[in-house]
């Protein structure tokens, strides 16, 4: 049971989502535009549940998690995959562009995390896969802050994965 954010056609979360159905599992897969996987959806039946979500509103984060766990009984895995690549440079860029970026690239990331670990740790197991980059081990001129949210994802995922490993719960970018 995979709960993958950032599905659009042709990105990497309709690819873990298409690996996982293959596999025989099933899958939660959200986006902010779900009309666009409609026809993607309807040959896996009721082995697949797109929702909407818009993943910087916290509410709508924990309706979705709710939603998946109600549907499938619970979430197994977790890919954290949506996010959005910036170019700027750190003098120049918008404030807001850069603070919507860190909203979501970065907390985003915490927001479904905190809102799926408790089913996670009450079943003992679980997984949770950080999609970062490149850009979080080295930055480039141009991608300064798109790199410091990547960088940021991938320490919140260092410091998780020691936390929560006594629960049975593995985690990887």
């Amino acid at each position: 049971r995979w709960f993958i954010t950032g599905g659009t056609p042709g990105n990497f979360g309709v690819a873990f989502a298409e690996a996982a159905l293959e596999a025989g599992d099933r899958v939660v897969l959200t986006s902010r535009r779900p009309h666009e996987l409609a026809t993607w959806a309807e040959p896996y039946g009721d082995c697949v549940l797109v929702v909407p979500l818009e993943l910087t509103d916290a509410a709508q984060v924990e309706g979705a998690v709710r939603a998946a766990e109600q549907r499938f009984g619970g979430i197994d895995v977790l890919v954290n995959n949506a996010g959005r690549g910036w170019f700027g440079s750190i003098e120049a860029m918008d404030e807001s562009a850069l603070r919507a970026m860190f909203e979501l690239n970065f907390f985003a990331v915490l927001s479904v995390t905190r809102a799926v670990l408790p089913g996670m740790r009450a079943r003992g197991s679980g997984w949770i896969v950080n999609v970062s980059s490149v850009a979080g081990l080295a930055a480039a001129p141009g991608f300064g802050f798109y790199s410091a949210t990547k960088f940021a994802v991938e320490a919140i995922t260092d410091a998780l994965r020691d936390e929560v490993a006594p629960h049975g719960i593995s985690v990887l970018t």
